[in-house]
């Protein structure tokens, strides 16, 4: 009996010992696409073989589509809770919605805990009421994960001022040396970071003395070196499987729901670390619709159909919108039709805007959905008041950085380099530095006093102008 009892016992204590198996299902940078019901059916058929598996979708789901203009993405987070995923992480995306509308999405989400370890609210009337987790820990056979959600920290290069005002996103270098204290404390097995960036992406230390720059692999390497794996965002590139460095490895599924990624962790006990990484990109091409699909989502699929079929505007014989083939000005008279719906309704000496069409040679009646493929994304605008000297330095950078930025007078001054000073109105994008291309510009916005940041966007007001130019009869 004691030698069976024995015997038992070492097979116990073998079983212990053993590799764990550890399956991830990823998603990113959906957009609000309809390929989330072809998620869906995946979702259940991998959870059917791995009760156990954890899911995590990094961002960007509820803005960048019409369905997901309609409900500002309420039904796309439905969906994932219908589909029982552990952590979202909000993209720059989820903040283009508005404040309102983000903490709304924030807060439905409830089949599991949304993070973003690097954004501050120092308005607390912007945070959603359940607030945004730095980390957590999933326990799952056996073994405690920590995962931990970091945001691109530069939000104010995508979305208007007056959506980013009272949010404060800091570095993800700092934010690190904050939290890896607390995440060692709870002594996880595995630790994951689940990421609106990917392992290239360039931070910088911003809150610190230290003036260093980093991408995150190298952060991680140095500030997280017990993270196993990136699931990582907001780039649109699609990563397999890469060893961004030595026990570190990358995945990043493909955009607009067209895969998600299905990622194995082998996690040996006696190592005490993640021995294996395995990675496959599960495409939704030719995958049924999951057919229970939330109420909400459907109803809100309907109603986006209607929506997008509504007549807008009613463009006359002979008025042509686009690139026009084998005409190089059309290109330009399309920037001048986007300025004059800008200064139609924001007061401004001049506009500064680009070409945001994506469709040529449109005639007759605008639908709604035209207006989608004529601007996909709420760009915000922002006045600046200027000094004469303010303006050609800012006129001189961009014809240099962008010339594919044109810059148009709506004044009719006798000689406008005899005014004092100018309102000229920018896309919000340009203002914040255009990702690093406009320096001067950016830091002439910072320091000017007399600046208007709105709530307008450039598809919001060529939608309107076009229905006041050519109303529908």
């Amino acid at each position: 009996m004691m030698k069976k009892l024995c015997t038992m016992l070492l097979c116990l204590g073998a079983v212990a010992l053993s590799a764990q198996e550890l399956t991830i299902l990823h998603t990113t940078d959906i957009h609000g696409q309809a390929t989330i019901a072809q998620i869906g059916t995946i979702i259940d058929q991998e959870r059917t073989a791995d009760k156990d598996l954890i899911a995590v979708d990094c961002g960007d789901i509820s803005n960048g589509s019409p369905s997901a203009y309609t409900d500002a993405g309420a039904s796309m987070i439905e969906c994932l809770n219908a589909f029982k995923y552990d952590i979202f992480v909000p993209g720059n995306h989820e903040f283009r919605i508005g404040n309102k509308a983000f903490r709304r999405n924030c807060d439905l989400f409830t089949s599991g805990k949304v993070l973003g370890a690097n954004i501050e609210f120092a308005d607390p009337a912007k945070a959603p009421s359940k607030g945004l987790g730095s980390w957590t820990i999933l326990e799952r056979k056996g073994l405690k994960i920590a995962v931990i959600g970091l945001l691109c920290h530069r939000y104010d290069n995508w979305i208007g001022f007056s959506l980013y005002s009272g949010i404060r996103l800091i570095s993800p270098v700092d934010t690190l040396k904050k939290i890896m204290p607390e995440v060692r404390t709870a002594k996880p097995d595995v630790v994951i970071v689940a990421a609106h960036l990917d392992a290239k992406s360039i931070m910088e230390s911003v809150t610190g003395n230290d003036n260093w720059s980093y991408t995150l692999s190298s952060a991680l390497q140095e500030l997280c070196p017990e993270a196993s794996l990136i699931l990582a965002g907001h780039t649109h590139r699609v990563v397999p499987l890469l060893e961004v460095h030595p026990g570190c490895w990358e995945v990043q599924p493909p955009t607009h729901g067209k895969g998600i990624a299905k990622i194995k962790l082998t996690y040996d006990p006696k190592a005490k670390k993640v021995t294996a990484v395995t990675s496959e990109i599960l495409s939704t091409k030719g995958v049924a619709p999951k057919a229970d699909m939330p109420e909400v989502w459907v109803k809100n699929q309907a109603a986006t159909k209607d929506f997008l079929a509504k007549p807008v505007a009613q463009l006359p014989e002979g008025v042509v919108l686009g690139r026009v083939k084998k005409d190089p000005a059309s290109n330009d008279r399309m920037i001048e039709l986007f300025a004059k719906a800008i200064a139609d309704q924001i007061p401004c000496d001049g506009v500064f805007c680009h070409n945001y069409a994506s469709w040529r040679d449109k005639k007759g009646t605008l639908t709604e959905n035209d207006f989608f493929r004529l601007h996909n994304n709420n760009q915000y605008i922002t006045v600046l008041t200027l000094t004469q000297e303010q303006f050609q330095t800012i006129k001189a950078e961009i014809e240099k950085r962008t010339p594919g930025t044109k810059f148009f007078w709506f004044q009719k001054f006798t000689d406008p380099g005899k005014q004092q000073t100018l309102k000229i109105a920018f896309d919000a994008y340009d203002v914040t530095g255009c990702d690093g291309a406009l320096n001067q510009l950016r830091i002439i916005a910072n320091g000017v006093k007399d600046r208007v940041d709105t709530d307008h966007h450039v598809r919001g007001l060529l939608r309107a102008f076009l229905m006041k130019l050519y109303p529908v009869k």
